[in-house]
């Protein structure tokens, strides 16, 4: 197994880096794991060295085109898995774009709205008919995930191997706000 991971040459010091600050975390943790990492620039250059074993550190359309390479086609990773839902916090349901497009009472409730399928747009409040432009196509109707909304002080990331967490991560909002470990290490076998 090899590790391909996006790369890109850093301006300032002319170094090849990971792509984004993530792709360049997976290059350090694939190797602290000793694994084979191959960086590239394009996916067109490593294409066809890819196999089936191997993992692809990159966007979101990169990667739906190694799965399909596979004929893993519309590969689905559960947003809200079973394991992890009494840890939300808040009631997440599904509906449609059009059903919520189309309802005063639906665009106007303040609901988070997030496509099922990912990146069809950026999931984000909707309380007015603005919040919706950019939101999808009168000819194309989608399953969106709804949620209330919540206000976030921070956003942390855990990272499993083999079922346990091996890190936690700082994501996105404000520093000050810390998570408490008593909560992950009672749930460290929740998968």
């Amino acid at each position: 197994m090899k590790a391909y991971i996006k790369v890109k040459k850093d301006y300032n010091s002319g170094l090849v880096v990971g792509h984004s600050q993530n792709m360049q975390k997976a290059i350090s943790g694939f190797n602290e794991l000793a694994c084979e990492v191959v960086p590239y620039f394009s996916l067109d250059d490593v294409y066809n060295q890819i196999t089936k074993e191997d993992i692809v550190v990159d966007y979101i359309q990169q990667c739906e085109n190694v799965f399909a390479k596979f004929n893993v086609l519309n590969p689905h990773v559960d947003d809200y898995p079973e394991c992890l839902r009494k840890f939300l916090g808040r009631k997440i349901w599904r509906d449609t774009i059009n059903a919520i497009s189309t309802d005063e009472g639906k665009w106007s409730a303040g609901w988070f709205v997030k496509p099922v399928e990912s990146k069809k747009f950026t999931g984000k409040v909707i309380s007015s008919i603005k919040d919706l432009i950019g939101c999808g196509a009168y000819n194309e109707d989608f399953e969106v995930l709804c949620s209330e909304p919540i206000e976030f002080m921070r956003e942390w990331r855990c990272f499993v191997y083999y079922d346990q967490i091996i890190d936690v991560r700082p994501y996105k909002e404000d520093w000050h706000y810390n998570y408490d470990a008593e909560v992950l290490d009672e749930n460290t076998n929740i998968y």
